[in-house]
């Protein structure tokens, strides 16, 4: 399956769960922390890539990778 990238829209560190946006499709795609290798905790803004899979409750993003960490904020 092909990687798409995307950015991390939320992330709701209490829960372990957040969304991302695809630079490709438009909407959001779910995500949890067991989906993202390493179970590292993504952040708002972070560039990751993810395979996009189809579930009963909507776009899910799974093999979620890092690619570059969060913008520094002022």
């Amino acid at each position: 399956m092909e990687k798409m990238a995307g950015v991390v829209q939320a992330w709701h560190g209490d829960g372990a769960y957040g969304w991302i946006s695809s630079d490709r499709v438009l909407g959001s795609y779910f995500v949890h922390l067991d989906d993202v290798v390493g179970r590292t905790e993504l952040q708002e803004g972070q560039r990751v890539r993810f395979i996009a899979a189809r579930t009963a409750r909507g776009p899910r993003a799974v093999a979620v990778e890092l690619i570059e960490p969060a913008p520094r904020r002022a």
